[in-house]
């Protein structure tokens, strides 16, 4: 993504954004792309709702003077009518893990924007509706090798019953959970709501 971002950026002469689901995710690639072009020139802003109203101000002015290349930002950027116009006239938006977002509520709104658009997803066929009618299925770009070593993934999947608690979801996994801490592996545990997360943390221990 930022070398594409980097090259739609200098051949354009504009700006470029990329929209994340989570803050925490904003300030991940806000971090990766600053780090990455240090010493170039080419200024990152973020916005998410972490950052005053006033700041926020300050970072779309510096946008629109040229002065930021790169806006990374948080659903707000969707949401906010002020902020979807600063999509619509980039030119490139990229929306990373569109999986996360609802279809309802951000992604119908990322439709009617006239810039170019990007999406980066591990599952396209989950939101295959949305990605056709939007004319993205027909344009994918698959990757033919990680860029580091890895394990080929090998998906487990395990019945669950509706409605049972995530704590017991978790017990159905543990002859699995063992296996792989006896193997050293680290996992990773990722609960629906923020709620569920310290509860899963006390059933691990």
């Amino acid at each position: 993504m930022l070398r594409v971002a980097v090259a739609e950026a200098l051949r354009t002469g504009g700006y470029v954004c990329l929209v994340a689901p989570t803050r925490d995710l904003v300030r991940q690639d806000c971090n990766y792309f600053r780090d990455r072009l240090e010493a170039t020139g080419l200024e990152v802003g973020e916005v998410h709702g972490g950052i005053s109203p006033g700041e926020r101000k300050k970072v779309i002015e510096r946008l629109r003077s040229g002065d930021i290349r790169f806006l990374v930002g948080s659903a707000m950027m969707i949401a906010n009518e002020d902020l979807w116009k600063v999509l619509d006239r980039s030119a490139l938006t990229i929306v990373d893990d569109v999986n996360a977002f609802d279809e309802r509520e951000h992604l119908r709104l990322l439709e009617d924007l006239d810039c170019p658009l990007l999406f980066a997803s591990a599952t396209p066929n989950e939101l295959r509706n949305f990605l056709q009618r939007i004319g993205a299925f027909g344009n994918m770009i698959s990757m033919k090798g990680m860029p580091f070593d890895v394990q080929p993934t090998k998906v487990h999947e395990i019945e669950g019953v509706w409605g049972e608690p995530p704590p017991e979801q978790l017990a159905r996994a543990q002859d699995l959970i063992r296996d792989h801490l006896a193997r050293g592996s680290r996992i990773f545990v990722i609960g629906r709501t923020r709620g569920d997360v310290p509860k899963l943390a006390t059933r691990l221990e």
